[in-house]
């Protein structure tokens, strides 16, 4: 019989004949196969070599292959050639020589070898844990990529294997309690291999244990593993630092509890425990976690028909924080009411009642929505500190002279500065920006004059303004030249500037 192939492989009579076949049956098949053609027979020897390298070195004696490898000269003792062009330490290789070593051991696993390969994953994650603690010699986090890994398959060993359960769960509790990261080991991955009988040595252990942040969590999280929330609100609202908002609501949500869930809502907001994402505390955890999110928490108000207490809050985070996330969570919200003019208004109002120090503030958020105008209002009323540069590079720039006096203030600062190759660096930079300013304003007058004159003059006035529109061209391009010629007055006996303004194409 003559088997057709094309692009696509095997027929489709074959593929489906091969389908049909049981395990018993296609083991006949390739014999029978092999036993005809000496390619097939070949192919199988070296096929089944391959696949014998591959079990077979982590099949053999895994844990003394563990053993050696982590014992190695090569491992941290090698991490001393530092590579100056990347900024980092040279990999030598041990962290890949690991993770090949997890791929041989994923491959036990998957051969039903789950209780040869355990032993050797957790003297992998007991061996790196230290290390990677300390931050040592973690190349481009390969090592973290290991401990984590052989994390992952340890458990799936635990739960495909035949695991002494009581041991398990005593080693489980000890090493999560002591509180590292890296790997980060979670109860429910274990749970399968624990069983009821290992639970409760686990939960006997965590409660044995003198209190600690760590037991806490572990406590929270036997809880949440019962279902039982009211054990696990009872122990987030204890804890001696103050409730966990966030959790507390979001377990209530959970079980349907809406109304509990607003009321904890409202008591964090009270306490000032509602904020955005990044200022969450390091503490802080997926099991424990204190501030709410200020998008959810306006959300809940929302769903719960209570736009007023969304609103607020929402002005309340910006008056806290009068940045632009701020700002924008202000009017989202308020635009999801139907209310964005009027909140908007409510808030400029609050930035102009302020006696600020200076104007950074007010400034950034003009220019947040592109008001170049109302940043100059706010920079004339209050001064200008370290926005100052963000004000003058604001594009269309409808005060040019005033924006150039910032830069040629700054520069004069600089000169102030120690003599140093950076501060003559930075003049220059500065020196550019102004003669691109100048350039810019140039060109927009006389774009202005040459629109002024093309719509031709409706009487002696308009007459006037176009000449004088002319006059006027180049004037602020002269006006840096000027500059620039006292600037190099007055750095004669500063070499580096002239330098740099060199280098510059000054």
């Amino acid at each position: 019989m003559k088997v057709v192939t094309g692009e696509d492989g095997l027929d489709p009579a074959v593929q489906a004949y091969l389908d049909g076949l049981n395990r018993s049956e296609l083991h006949e098949l390739v014999l029978t196969l092999a036993e005809c053609s000496e390619t097939v027979r070949r192919t199988l020897e070296a096929v089944a070599e391959l696949a014998g390298e591959r079990r077979g070195a982590a099949g053999e004696d895994p844990v003394r292959r563990a053993a050696a490898l982590l014992s190695a000269p090569k491992g941290y003792e090698d991490y001393e050639s530092y590579d100056f062009e990347y900024g980092e330490y040279a990999d030598n290789g041990y962290a890949a020589d690991i993770l090949d070593f997890l791929d041989e051991l994923e491959a036990l696993i998957d051969d039903g070898g789950a209780d040869a390969a355990a032993p050797p994953l957790h003297m992998i994650i007991v061996r790196l844990r230290p290390d990677l603690y300390e931050g040592q010699g973690d190349t481009g986090g390969l090592m973290e990529r290991a401990s984590d890994r052989a994390a992952e398959l340890y458990a799936r060993a635990c739960r495909e294997g035949r695991p002494d359960v009581g041991a398990l769960a005593v080693w489980l509790a000890q090493f999560r309690l002591e509180g590292l990261s890296c790997p980060e080991l979670a109860l429910t991955d274990f749970l399968p291999a624990l069983g009821e009988e290992g639970l409760a040595v686990y939960r006997g252990a965590v409660e044995a244990a003198p209190p600690s942040r760590q037991r806490f969590v572990l406590e929270v999280e036997l809880a949440d593993a019962d279902g039982d929330v009211d054990r696990a609100v009872e122990l987030l609202a204890e804890e001696n630092t103050g409730p966990w908002y966030a959790s507390i609501v979001e377990r209530l949500l959970a079980a349907g509890r809406r109304d509990e869930a607003m009321a904890w809502l409202d008591r964090a907001v009270a306490a000032e425990s509602v904020g955005r994402s990044f200022w969450d505390r390091p503490e802080d955890t997926d099991i424990v976690r204190r501030r709410l999110d200020a998008p959810r928490a306006i959300d809940l108000y929302i769903g719960a028909g209570r736009p007023d207490d969304a609103v607020e809050l929402a002005h309340r985070l910006f008056r806290e924080n009068p940045g632009a996330d701020a700002y924008d969570l202000l009017l989202d919200t308020a635009e999801r009411l139907g209310r964005r003019d009027r909140e908007r208004e409510a808030a400029l109002a609050w930035i102009d009642g302020r006696n600020w120090r200076d104007a950074d503030i007010p400034i950034a958020l003009a220019l947040h929505e592109g008001d170049v105008e109302r940043a100059w209002r706010a920079a004339d009323r209050w001064g200008v500190d370290d926005a100052w540069r963000s004000l003058a590079d604001a594009v269309p720039q409808p005060r040019p002279a005033d924006a150039m006096r910032l830069y040629e203030e700054a520069v004069t600062r600089t000169l102030g500065r120690r003599s140093t190759r950076e501060t003559s660096q930075r003049i220059a930079q500065f020196a550019v920006r102004l003669r691109d300013i100048a350039a810019a304003a140039d060109a927009a007058g006389a774009a202005e004059a040459a629109d002024e004159a093309g719509a031709g003059p409706t009487d002696e006035g308009a007459a006037a303004v176009g000449a004088g529109a002319g006059r006027r061209s180049g004037a602020y391009t002269k006006r840096f030249r000027v500059w620039l010629d006292n600037l190099r007055n007055s750095c004669r006996h500063r070499p580096t500037v002239h330098d740099e303004l060199r280098r510059a194409g000054l």
